[in-house]
């Protein structure tokens, strides 16, 4: 048994949120939770707010039972990351550096991303790594949203595309329009 943080990290912004892209995200944490605490883990799930919208949205679905329903029959314990006030980027290394804390609250020490798996989930892992014992769970397919406020969210090449640029120390973020949403 072991103690895993989960992290839920969104993919892709538009204007009104949830899109397609983190319902099929948020999807993918459920059942991975799940699966965790059938196996006998406890998980520590920490989203990125546009995943916790869309958990609420989808947990009219899920069972019969609210969303909130779900972690607590689950013994799941929960955290959100918003935006941040000011504006800035809140992007994937952000993420995780902003829910280190959470975890080591709860004394995690394995990790699973939840993410899109077209390089994402494997930056997000990479980026725990010094961290945690990395649990690797397959996500199902998650795809790209071609109504994107992110333009690299679009399609796989534009998303190759600004992996380079990132890796090549190139400007990130979203020009606070992440801030808007």
């Amino acid at each position: 048994m072991a103690i895993v943080a989960v992290l839920g990290a969104s993919f892709s912004l538009r204007e009104i949120e949830p899109n397609p892209c983190n319902i099929k995200i948020a999807k993918e944490a459920v059942r991975i939770c799940e699966k965790l605490t059938k196996q006998g883990h406890i998980p520590v799930l920490v989203v990125q707010w546009e995943l916790d919208l869309a958990l609420s949205e989808l947990g009219k679905l899920i069972e019969g039972c609210s969303w909130k329903e779900i972690i607590h029959q689950g013994g799941w314990a929960y955290s959100v990351i918003g935006q941040y006030d000011d504006g800035r980027y809140l992007g994937t290394g952000e993420l995780v550096n902003e829910a280190l804390p959470f975890f080591e609250e709860f004394n995690a020490t394995h990790f699973v991303a939840v993410a899109n798996p077209f390089i994402h989930q494997q930056y997000t892992y990479w980026l725990a790594r010094k961290h945690f014992k990395l649990m690797f769970r397959k996500v199902k397919w998650i795809g790209f949203d071609k109504e994107s406020t992110q333009r690299w969210c679009r399609s796989w090449w534009r998303f190759a595309y600004q992996t380079v640029r990132l890796a090549l120390g190139l400007s990130h973020g979203h020009d606070g329009r992440q801030a808007k949403a």
